[in-house]
Protein backbone atom coordinates (compact mmCIF):
# COMPACT_ATOMS: atom_id res chain seq x y z
CA UNK A 1 0.00 0.00 0.00
CA UNK A 2 0.89 3.67 -0.01
CA UNK A 3 2.89 5.52 2.62
CA UNK A 4 1.21 8.41 4.40
CA UNK A 5 2.88 11.07 6.51
CA UNK A 6 1.44 11.17 10.03
CA UNK A 7 2.38 12.51 13.43
CA UNK A 8 3.14 10.03 16.20
CA UNK A 9 0.96 11.00 19.15
CA UNK A 10 3.28 9.44 21.72
CA UNK A 11 6.17 11.69 20.68
CA UNK A 12 4.25 14.86 19.71
CA UNK A 13 3.72 17.63 22.25
CA UNK A 14 3.53 21.38 22.86
CA UNK A 15 5.58 23.13 25.55
CA UNK A 16 5.68 26.80 26.52
CA UNK A 17 8.21 28.06 29.06
CA UNK A 18 7.99 31.66 30.29
CA UNK A 19 10.67 33.19 32.51
CA UNK A 20 10.49 36.58 34.18
CA UNK A 21 13.77 37.74 35.72
CA UNK A 22 14.43 40.49 38.23
CA UNK A 23 18.01 41.36 39.07
CA UNK A 24 20.11 43.85 40.91
CA UNK A 25 23.88 44.18 40.93
CA UNK A 26 26.46 46.53 42.31
CA UNK A 27 30.22 46.98 42.27
CA UNK A 28 32.52 47.94 45.10
CA UNK A 29 36.13 48.89 45.77
CA UNK A 30 38.06 48.84 49.06
CA UNK A 31 41.32 50.75 48.94
CA UNK A 32 43.71 50.26 46.03
CA UNK A 33 43.78 46.47 46.02
CA UNK A 34 40.27 45.04 46.50
CA UNK A 35 37.34 45.31 44.10
CA UNK A 36 34.38 43.22 43.08
CA UNK A 37 30.71 42.85 42.28
CA UNK A 38 27.70 41.33 43.99
CA UNK A 39 24.09 40.87 43.06
CA UNK A 40 20.91 38.83 43.07
CA UNK A 41 18.78 37.41 40.27
CA UNK A 42 15.23 36.26 40.95
CA UNK A 43 13.54 34.08 38.31
CA UNK A 44 9.83 33.28 38.11
CA UNK A 45 9.12 30.41 35.69
CA UNK A 46 5.85 29.04 34.35
CA UNK A 47 5.67 25.88 32.20
CA UNK A 48 2.60 24.68 30.29
CA UNK A 49 2.62 21.31 28.55
CA UNK A 50 0.14 19.60 26.23
CA UNK A 51 0.80 15.88 25.87
CA UNK A 52 -1.15 13.44 23.72
CA UNK A 53 -2.95 10.63 25.48
CA UNK A 54 -2.74 7.50 23.35
CA UNK A 55 -5.17 4.59 23.22
CA UNK A 56 -3.91 1.94 25.65
CA UNK A 57 -4.56 -0.97 23.29
CA UNK A 58 -1.25 -1.74 21.56
CA UNK A 59 -1.12 -2.19 17.80
CA UNK A 60 0.92 -4.96 16.16
CA UNK A 61 4.36 -4.56 14.65
CA UNK A 62 5.08 -1.25 16.33
CA UNK A 63 2.35 0.63 14.45
CA UNK A 64 1.58 4.17 15.62
CA UNK A 65 -0.88 4.21 18.50
CA UNK A 66 -3.96 6.37 18.03
CA UNK A 67 -4.48 9.75 19.67
CA UNK A 68 -7.14 9.51 22.39
CA UNK A 69 -7.13 13.13 23.58
CA UNK A 70 -4.94 15.69 25.32
CA UNK A 71 -3.39 15.96 28.76
CA UNK A 72 -2.66 19.51 29.97
CA UNK A 73 -0.16 20.12 32.79
CA UNK A 74 1.24 23.26 34.40
CA UNK A 75 4.24 23.81 36.63
CA UNK A 76 5.69 26.96 38.13
CA UNK A 77 8.64 27.70 40.40
CA UNK A 78 10.72 30.64 41.62
CA UNK A 79 14.46 30.67 42.28
CA UNK A 80 16.73 33.26 43.93
CA UNK A 81 20.31 33.29 42.62
CA UNK A 82 22.90 35.33 44.56
CA UNK A 83 26.41 35.98 43.19
CA UNK A 84 29.63 37.47 44.58
CA UNK A 85 32.99 38.21 42.89
CA UNK A 86 36.02 39.57 44.76
CA UNK A 87 39.36 40.53 43.19
CA UNK A 88 42.52 41.20 45.19
CA UNK A 89 45.49 42.67 43.29
CA UNK A 90 48.37 43.43 45.67
CA UNK A 91 50.89 44.08 42.85
CA UNK A 92 50.84 44.62 39.10
CA UNK A 93 51.99 41.00 38.62
CA UNK A 94 49.57 39.13 40.92
CA UNK A 95 45.76 38.89 40.98
CA UNK A 96 43.68 36.68 43.29
CA UNK A 97 40.00 36.05 42.65
CA UNK A 98 37.13 34.48 44.58
CA UNK A 99 33.61 33.92 43.33
CA UNK A 100 30.42 32.30 44.52
CA UNK A 101 27.20 31.93 42.56
CA UNK A 102 24.01 29.94 42.70
CA UNK A 103 22.93 28.83 39.24
CA UNK A 104 19.80 27.43 37.62
CA UNK A 105 19.37 25.86 34.18
CA UNK A 106 16.00 25.00 32.71
CA UNK A 107 15.75 21.70 30.84
CA UNK A 108 15.34 21.16 27.12
CA UNK A 109 11.68 21.52 26.18
CA UNK A 110 11.61 17.88 25.06
CA UNK A 111 12.36 16.85 28.63
CA UNK A 112 9.04 18.37 29.72
CA UNK A 113 6.93 17.10 26.79
CA UNK A 114 6.32 13.74 25.18
CA UNK A 115 3.50 11.26 25.63
CA UNK A 116 3.17 7.65 26.71
CA UNK A 117 4.37 5.00 24.26
CA UNK A 118 3.62 1.34 25.00
CA UNK A 119 5.81 -1.46 23.60
CA UNK A 120 4.45 -4.93 22.79
CA UNK A 121 5.60 -8.30 21.57
CA UNK A 122 3.79 -11.28 20.09
CA UNK A 123 2.28 -13.73 22.58
CA UNK A 124 -0.27 -16.53 22.70
CA UNK A 125 -2.12 -15.68 25.90
CA UNK A 126 -3.87 -12.56 24.62
CA UNK A 127 -6.57 -12.41 21.98
CA UNK A 128 -5.01 -10.50 19.10
CA UNK A 129 -1.59 -11.90 19.91
CA UNK A 130 0.14 -8.83 21.43
CA UNK A 131 1.31 -8.46 25.04
CA UNK A 132 2.74 -5.37 26.72
CA UNK A 133 6.48 -5.58 27.47
CA UNK A 134 7.28 -2.04 28.61
CA UNK A 135 6.60 1.66 28.04
CA UNK A 136 8.30 5.01 27.54
CA UNK A 137 6.80 7.64 29.79
CA UNK A 138 7.96 10.54 27.61
CA UNK A 139 8.43 13.92 29.27
CA UNK A 140 7.93 15.05 32.84
CA UNK A 141 6.24 18.47 33.14
CA UNK A 142 6.94 18.66 36.88
CA UNK A 143 10.73 18.54 36.83
CA UNK A 144 12.57 21.12 38.87
CA UNK A 145 15.48 22.87 37.09
CA UNK A 146 19.16 22.06 37.45
CA UNK A 147 20.52 23.87 40.51
CA UNK A 148 24.16 24.26 41.53
CA UNK A 149 26.28 26.22 44.00
CA UNK A 150 29.58 27.21 42.38
CA UNK A 151 32.75 28.17 44.28
CA UNK A 152 35.95 29.35 42.54
CA UNK A 153 39.33 30.52 43.86
CA UNK A 154 42.19 31.43 41.55
CA UNK A 155 45.63 33.04 41.45
CA UNK A 156 47.11 34.68 38.35
CA UNK A 157 50.70 35.76 37.70
CA UNK A 158 51.45 38.07 34.76
CA UNK A 159 54.82 38.15 33.06
CA UNK A 160 53.98 40.61 30.29
CA UNK A 161 51.16 42.27 28.40
CA UNK A 162 49.77 38.92 27.21
CA UNK A 163 51.68 36.25 29.15
CA UNK A 164 50.45 34.69 32.37
CA UNK A 165 50.29 31.60 34.58
CA UNK A 166 47.24 30.70 36.63
CA UNK A 167 45.87 28.07 38.99
CA UNK A 168 42.21 27.73 39.91
CA UNK A 169 40.32 25.63 42.44
CA UNK A 170 36.63 24.98 41.89
CA UNK A 171 33.73 23.13 43.46
CA UNK A 172 30.22 22.59 42.14
CA UNK A 173 27.62 21.38 44.61
CA UNK A 174 24.86 20.01 42.39
CA UNK A 175 21.52 20.09 44.16
CA UNK A 176 19.49 18.51 41.36
CA UNK A 177 19.92 17.23 37.83
CA UNK A 178 18.04 15.06 35.36
CA UNK A 179 18.62 11.35 35.08
CA UNK A 180 16.94 8.39 33.48
CA UNK A 181 14.64 6.49 35.80
CA UNK A 182 11.83 3.96 35.78
CA UNK A 183 8.47 3.50 37.40
CA UNK A 184 6.06 0.56 37.29
CA UNK A 185 2.89 0.70 35.21
CA UNK A 186 0.02 -1.56 34.10
CA UNK A 187 -1.40 -1.52 30.56
CA UNK A 188 -3.90 -3.76 28.74
CA UNK A 189 -2.78 -6.33 26.20
CA UNK A 190 -4.35 -6.50 22.73
CA UNK A 191 -7.53 -8.05 24.16
CA UNK A 192 -7.97 -5.29 26.75
CA UNK A 193 -6.90 -7.42 29.75
CA UNK A 194 -4.23 -6.14 32.15
CA UNK A 195 -2.01 -9.07 33.10
CA UNK A 196 1.19 -7.62 34.55
CA UNK A 197 3.20 -4.60 35.64
CA UNK A 198 6.05 -3.42 33.38
CA UNK A 199 8.87 -0.88 33.61
CA UNK A 200 8.05 2.60 32.32
CA UNK A 201 11.12 4.68 31.49
CA UNK A 202 10.93 8.36 32.37
CA UNK A 203 13.03 11.36 33.36
CA UNK A 204 13.52 12.04 37.07
CA UNK A 205 15.60 14.34 39.24
CA UNK A 206 18.86 12.85 40.44
CA UNK A 207 19.85 12.97 44.09
CA UNK A 208 22.59 15.53 43.56
CA UNK A 209 26.35 15.25 43.60
CA UNK A 210 29.50 17.31 43.35
CA UNK A 211 32.33 18.12 40.97
CA UNK A 212 35.53 19.62 42.34
CA UNK A 213 39.04 19.97 41.09
CA UNK A 214 41.88 22.16 39.92
CA UNK A 215 42.75 23.90 36.66
CA UNK A 216 46.31 24.83 35.68
CA UNK A 217 47.05 27.03 32.73
CA UNK A 218 49.47 29.32 30.96
CA UNK A 219 49.32 31.80 28.09
CA UNK A 220 52.49 32.77 26.25
CA UNK A 221 52.87 35.62 23.77
CA UNK A 222 56.48 35.43 22.61
CA UNK A 223 56.50 39.13 21.78
CA UNK A 224 56.76 39.68 25.54
CA UNK A 225 60.22 38.05 25.43
CA UNK A 226 61.79 38.52 21.99
CA UNK A 227 61.91 40.74 18.89
CA UNK A 228 62.96 37.85 16.61
CA UNK A 229 60.69 36.02 14.15
CA UNK A 230 59.16 34.20 17.16
CA UNK A 231 57.42 37.40 18.27
CA UNK A 232 54.37 36.50 16.11
CA UNK A 233 53.87 33.12 17.84
CA UNK A 234 52.12 32.11 21.04
CA UNK A 235 50.81 29.20 23.11
CA UNK A 236 47.71 28.64 25.24
CA UNK A 237 47.84 25.64 27.62
CA UNK A 238 45.47 24.35 30.28
CA UNK A 239 44.76 21.15 32.20
CA UNK A 240 41.76 20.34 34.40
CA UNK A 241 41.45 17.57 36.98
CA UNK A 242 37.80 17.21 38.01
CA UNK A 243 36.78 14.08 39.94
CA UNK A 244 33.06 13.86 40.69
CA UNK A 245 30.50 12.07 42.83
CA UNK A 246 26.89 11.47 41.78
CA UNK A 247 25.76 9.50 44.85
CA UNK A 248 24.94 6.58 42.51
CA UNK A 249 26.57 3.16 42.69
CA UNK A 250 27.07 0.32 40.24
CA UNK A 251 25.86 -3.26 40.64
CA UNK A 252 28.53 -4.13 43.22
CA UNK A 253 28.30 -0.89 45.20
CA UNK A 254 31.18 1.11 43.68
CA UNK A 255 30.59 4.87 43.49
CA UNK A 256 29.78 6.24 40.02
CA UNK A 257 30.98 9.63 38.73
CA UNK A 258 28.68 12.46 37.72
CA UNK A 259 27.03 12.09 34.31
CA UNK A 260 28.97 13.46 31.31
CA UNK A 261 31.93 14.69 33.37
CA UNK A 262 35.50 13.81 32.36
CA UNK A 263 38.00 13.54 35.18
CA UNK A 264 40.90 14.70 32.99
CA UNK A 265 40.87 17.21 30.16
CA UNK A 266 43.48 19.45 28.57
CA UNK A 267 43.89 21.85 25.66
CA UNK A 268 47.03 22.84 23.74
CA UNK A 269 46.76 25.72 21.28
CA UNK A 270 49.61 27.09 19.14
CA UNK A 271 48.97 30.30 17.21
CA UNK A 272 50.62 32.71 14.79
CA UNK A 273 49.48 36.26 14.05
CA UNK A 274 51.12 38.80 11.76
CA UNK A 275 49.79 41.79 9.89
CA UNK A 276 48.12 39.70 7.13
CA UNK A 277 48.27 36.09 8.31
CA UNK A 278 46.73 34.26 11.24
CA UNK A 279 47.02 30.55 12.00
CA UNK A 280 45.77 28.38 14.86
CA UNK A 281 46.37 24.72 15.70
CA UNK A 282 44.37 23.30 18.63
CA UNK A 283 44.44 19.86 20.30
CA UNK A 284 41.66 19.11 22.81
CA UNK A 285 41.36 15.98 24.95
CA UNK A 286 38.88 14.63 27.48
CA UNK A 287 38.96 11.31 29.32
CA UNK A 288 36.11 8.80 29.41
CA UNK A 289 32.80 9.93 30.86
CA UNK A 290 29.84 8.18 32.47
CA UNK A 291 26.70 8.39 30.31
CA UNK A 292 24.15 6.60 32.50
CA UNK A 293 22.74 3.11 32.88
CA UNK A 294 21.47 0.77 30.21
CA UNK A 295 19.62 -2.36 31.34
CA UNK A 296 20.96 -1.69 34.83
CA UNK A 297 24.60 -1.65 33.66
CA UNK A 298 26.72 1.55 33.93
CA UNK A 299 27.80 2.80 30.51
CA UNK A 300 30.77 5.00 29.65
CA UNK A 301 31.75 6.91 26.52
CA UNK A 302 35.38 6.42 25.53
CA UNK A 303 38.00 9.14 25.75
CA UNK A 304 37.99 11.63 22.88
CA UNK A 305 40.53 13.93 21.25
CA UNK A 306 40.09 16.63 18.62
CA UNK A 307 42.63 18.36 16.35
CA UNK A 308 41.58 21.57 14.58
CA UNK A 309 43.55 23.86 12.28
CA UNK A 310 42.63 27.24 10.84
CA UNK A 311 44.56 29.62 8.57
CA UNK A 312 43.35 33.09 7.61
CA UNK A 313 44.77 35.67 5.18
CA UNK A 314 43.50 39.26 5.20
CA UNK A 315 43.47 40.23 1.53
CA UNK A 316 42.01 43.66 2.30
CA UNK A 317 40.47 45.40 5.28
CA UNK A 318 37.09 43.94 4.23
CA UNK A 319 38.00 40.55 2.71
CA UNK A 320 39.68 37.60 4.45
Amino acid sequence: GGANRTSIPATSYDVSLDELSYFIDASFQAGDYVSGTFGMRYIDTEINVRQNEVEPTPLPYGDTQRDAGDIFSSNDYTVALPALNVNYRPTDDWTFRFSYSKNMIAHDLGTYGGGLQVFTNSCEEAVGGRCVTGADGGGNPFLEPWKTDNFDLSAEYYLGNATMFYVGLFKLDIESFTAGGTRRGSFPDSDGVIRREVDVSTTVLGEGGSIEGVELGAKFDFSDFTDSFLRDFGLDLNYTYAPSDSNDTDLVGNALPFTDNSEDSYNVVAWFQSEKWQARLAYNYRSERYTGEGAGIPQFQDEAAYLDAQVTYDATDNVS
